[in-house]
């Protein structure tokens, strides 16, 4: 008969998972927190382990071997606790944090979201307090329209179809909150992250294995629905969702950011390993980093219309390598709105793509575009 005084302590480890491809291609960039315990999914190092220290990146890690097991301290003894603070004061849940919570305030959770999903209707900012959730049956954080969230130091995962990890119809700022999806598959599968609003990235990790589904929706899938899933609804979402992209490293093997109906996407920093679907209002590429690893594109656009698709498209700068066979592929029918005003190439731009008074000159094996004369 089991002693009814001995405390038994449940213990909630999360795990950061990648193929062996998705690691290889950060393994030189991205440095997992103290403590944080990543695992390889695929290939000879199938479900082996490496701690991160916080100082390291993934390549120079060692996985944690039979031959030297130890304890390890991840989170501390962290149990799977919805409690919740803000200003010193503790609430049971997340729900009842954000409910009671004054504009302005720092939401700083200890564990779990719990089973529901979070929204988020005044302007919070979420200290997720390393904390990678992992919601398999619904999203685990939305965003409203009349919210406006700043999310930091932690994660979301979802992996229920039909379901983002995180859905915003409002505003929010992500610094340092990933956004995770490991299964997309036919009867499985949806975007990671959803943006109806104005959604601004600095950091983190995006990864998904794209299957099925682009990684970042921006914009509609059908503008004119009436139904706010996939369309704009005055009063539930906006009618010009806005992509800013400062930073962080975005992974799939399908689209990366699918810009869409009316969407407007600005790309100022960041590591892609994939390609930028743009279908939809206006994309403005000021810098980033390109790299198309499965022999295509880093860019695909197409004209679907004059009003919600345009797809005018300006490229000021940003380095594209890999191994593409063109920079900027047309998946559809109508000719392109596109001015490249700079940029550092792998391959060549088509050159009816240079803006008016700007040139391309290769130059120590990159094509450069840069003003006449300069």
């Amino acid at each position: 008969m089991p002693n009814e005084n001995v405390n038994v302590l449940q213990t909630l480890i999360q795990f950061r998972r990648g193929t062996e491809e998705q690691w290889n291609l950060v393994k030189d960039s991205y440095i997992p927190r103290a403590g944080e315990p990543c695992t390889t999914i695929d290939g000879e190092n199938a479900g082996q382990i490496k701690v991160g220290d916080g100082v390291h990146t993934w390549g120079q890690l060692k996985y944690v071997g039979v031959g030297d097991l130890k304890v390890i301290k991840i989170y501390g003894e962290t149990v799977e606790s919805t409690e919740t603070t803000v200003d010193g004061k503790t609430y049971a849940t997340v729900e009842e944090a954000i409910a009671d919570a004054p504009a302005g305030s720092e939401v700083i959770l200890s564990g779990s979201l719990g089973d529901n999903t979070v929204n988020i209707d005044k302007e919070l900012t979420v200290n997720m307090n390393g904390v990678e959730v992992v919601n398999n049956e619904k999203t685990p954080m939305e965003v409203g329209v009349n919210g406006k969230a700043t999310l930091k130091d932690g994660g979301l995962e979802c992996n229920k179809n039909a379901e983002p990890s995180l859905e915003n119809s409002g505003e929010v700022v992500i610094d340092g909150c990933n956004l995770t999806r490991t299964v997309d598959e036919a009867g499985n599968g949806y975007y990671t992250g959803v943006n109806h609003g104005k959604m601004t990235i600095n950091s983190g990790v995006f990864s998904a294995p794209g299957g099925l589904s682009s990684l970042i929706e921006n914009g509609y899938q059908n503008y004119s629905s009436g139904n706010a899933d996939t369309g704009y609804v005055a009063g539930k979402n906006q009618q010009y969702p806005e992509l800013i992209v400062n930073g962080g490293t975005f992974i799939s093997p399908f689209y990366v950011i699918k810009n869409d109906d009316n969407g407007k996407l600005t790309v100022n920093d960041g590591m892609f390993y994939g390609t930028i679907l743009h279908n939809g209002l206006e994309m403005v590429i000021n810098g980033g980093h390109f790299t198309t690893t499965d022999g295509f594109y880093p860019l695909s656009i197409r004209n679907l219309s004059d009003d919600l698709n345009p797809a005018k498209t300006v490229i000021n700068g940003g380095v594209f390598d890999g191994n593409c066979k063109t920079i900027i592929y047309n998946c559809g029918e109508k000719e392109l709105s596109v001015e490249v005003k700079g940029g550092k190439f792998i391959i060549a731009v088509d050159e009816k793509y240079i803006a008016a008074g700007y040139e391309q000159k290769k130059v120590d094996g990159w094509y450069i575009v840069s003003k006449k004369g300069e």
